[in-house]
């Protein structure tokens, strides 16, 4: 019979690819309108009040988030001195009522970037900004160390009872380090928990570089999850409000002036129907923006539509708070944009637009935010992981049963349409085909979701076994997160391109062997050059594996050290495998059938040349 193996891969593919995809269809595509019942009015309490948005400053808080300060004794010393300038002028000029410091305080990195520990040096020059800046005398510093995307069963008790006590509150704001898409979570969930809270403030992803700026998103449960940028290399921070009970923010570089802040009407983009209460927005009198700068603001403007005229804003007594007033009737349906301009008395400026809509019309938030926020991390490294230990052995045991079945003349050789899977075929075969080659391949890709990768100090002073599902550490169990994407690494860059590798050499041999000897430099190279690059590769992130976790866990890696070690294995045993081994490939793939006689007859003629590319 004749198997169709292109037919074969491409289904496999083809179901794989569809899994993917539908899991995030089904998390980028739930409709967040359909806010469970337990949350519907969670952040309505102001509704029937008699309090409105008019010109008053009554009803009205701000706050600031900050985040990812990596304080370091060996990096960029400016992030401690600016940290400075904006723990007393920055913060003395807006007043807030609280400042959040939501983790990665200091850098806790060596020199050379390779090592992690705890520096005394960098935790002092955290506390001397917070004592000699007075930060601590003008307001509320609230920190947390950050590093703990895990929460166990206790802890997530512990949170539920805050949530219980925080409904006495008219509204709740929740502030972690990591964003929930990486936070692992007993049911109901850390999302669940925090889903009557206005917001979720976090950071750790530092915008990714800058590739993902702006990531937010409303989660399922209706409320907001907003990561902030990195003070390390961006120099952000967020300025947040919450006027009537409709929450606003914006982020800001530091040092930039002024700060202009909309909280009536409110950005459309972030409307949460079903914790704000938006009919204020539409029963309003009064545009009101929060203006701050180093110097006194002079001129204040704002206009509502692209071409309207501009109205002056003008400040209700000493705070930040400018108002104008304005008919929202005018503008009851569809989107519209508010643009609010403002100059101090030093001549800067600053311009800001945004949408507004009184009829629930909304832009939608980008992919890529809602795809990082409203994701599970793990899971999809998982998946992944997973997929590639797939691709790593399933087609390798699936050219092997076809192989017993070739030898055993129950099939025929697949011959495929595109002469590229043919050339890639013939080399996977003839690895297939010899024990000492397929095994070990297997074996480790099998190994890998299984085994332990690596004893070592995973934390200071403390012990542990990692595997790909978890660690166990200091008479503790963690289990796997971020371990899958360490895992997907290593398949990826390590594993798959060893097989294709090896499957060349080997490839190679035979046919030096049972075609004709064939010396060229192109070959050569690719027999030794991608085989060396892999295995030096390998062996470099072993030696961050030392810096990083020790002596033992170089000793005791099989994830790097052992890799590289059983890379260069296979990389000798493929280049100078015996004739004989390859001799039921020959069968399959040769022009003609060999015989013993043949064999022994090409053995022994002038005119044959065997070389061993070593």
């Amino acid at each position: 019979m004749r198997v169709r193996l292109a037919a074969i891969v491409w289904t496999l593919l083809v179901l794989g690819g569809a899994s993917l995809i539908g899991q995030v269809v089904r998390v980028l595509s739930i409709n967040v309108d359909d806010t469970p019942e337990e949350y519907s009015g969670a952040g309505n309490q102001s509704r029937g009040s008699p309090t409105a948005l008019d010109a008053s400053d009554d009803h009205l808080t701000w706050f600031i988030q900050i985040s990812d300060l990596h304080l370091s004794i060996f990096q960029d010393a400016t992030r401690g001195t600016e940290l400075m300038e904006f723990a007393s002028s920055t913060v003395d000029r807006i007043r807030p009522a609280v400042v959040l410091a939501s983790g990665d305080l200091t850098d806790a990195k060596d020199a050379d970037l390779l090592g992690s520990q705890q520096y005394v040096e960098e935790w002092a020059t955290y506390t001397k900004v917070l004592k000699n800046s007075g930060v601590l005398n003008k307001t509320t510093w609230l920190d947390i160390r950050g590093n703990h995307g895990i929460v166990t069963s206790s802890e997530m008790r512990l949170l539920e009872e805050f949530e219980r006590a925080s409904r006495k509150s008219n509204y709740t704001i929740w502030f972690g380090h990591y964003p929930t898409s990486c936070i692992l979570s007993p049911e109901p969930g850390i999302r669940r928990v925090m889903g009557r809270g206005l917001a979720y403030l976090c950071g750790h992803l530092h915008t990714l570089g800058g590739l993902v700026p702006n990531m937010y998103t409303r989660q399922h449960t209706g409320s907001l999850e907003l990561e902030l940028g990195d003070w390390k290399d961006s120099r952000l921070f967020r300025v947040a409000a919450i006027d009537h009970g409709l929450f606003s923010f914006i982020d800001v570089r530091h040092a930039s002036w002024p700060i202009l802040l909309v909280t009536n009407p409110k950005h459309a983009l972030f409307a949460m129907k079903h914790h704000e209460p938006l009919h204020l927005v539409r029963e309003s009198s009064h545009i009101r923006v929060l203006v701050w700068s180093l110097s006194p603001i002079v001129e204040a403007r704002v206009r509502l539509g692209g071409e309207g005229s501009w109205l002056t804003l003008t400040k209700v007594k000493e705070g930040p708070l400018f108002v104008t007033p304005w008919d929202p009737h005018r503008y009851e349906a569809g989107l519209h944009t508010l643009m609010v301009y403002a100059r101090d008395s030093s001549g800067r400026e600053e311009t800001v637009a945004q949408p507004f809509s009184l009829d629930g019309s909304q832009p939608s938030f980008r992919f890529w935010p809602r795809a990082l926020l409203m994701s599970n991390v793990s899971m999809i490294f998982q998946f992944l992981f997973g997929t590639m230990v797939g691709v790593c052995v399933l087609p390798l045991c699936l050219l092997r049963y076809l192989h017993r079945l070739a030898l055993e003349k129950q099939m025929l050789r697949p011959r495929l349409r595109w002469n590229i899977f043919n050339f890639w075929l013939r080399k996977l075969w003839i690895l297939v085909s010899v024990d000492r080659l397929f095994w070990p391949l297997v074996v480790t890709a099998v190994y890998m979701p299984i085994g332990p990768w690596f004893v070592g100090e995973v934390i200071e002073n403390h012990t542990g076994v990692v595997f790909a599902w978890g660690i166990f550490v200091n008479r503790s169990y963690l289990p796997g997160s971020l371990t899958y994407a360490y895992g997907f690494v290593q398949m990826l860059t390590f594993q798959l391109p060893l097989i294709f590798a090896v499957a060349h050499c080997v490839e190679s041999r035979y046919r030096s062997l049972y075609v004709g000897a064939v010396r060229s430099i192109p070959r050569y190279l690719c027999c030794h050059v991608f085989p060396l690059l892999i295995v030096s590769f390998q062996m470099i992130t072993a030696y961050f594996f030392w810096i990083a976790y020790g002596t033992m866990a170089l000793f005791l890696g099989p994830l790097r050290t052992w890799s590289a070690i059983l890379g260069v294995i296979l990389w000798y045993q493929a280049t100078t495998v015996h004739k004989d081994i390859l001799r039921e490939a020959a069968q399959v793939w040769a022009s003609q059938p060999i015989t013993a006689l043949q064999e022994e007859q090409t053995e022994k003629s002038p005119t044959h040349t065997s070389w061993s590319p070593l």
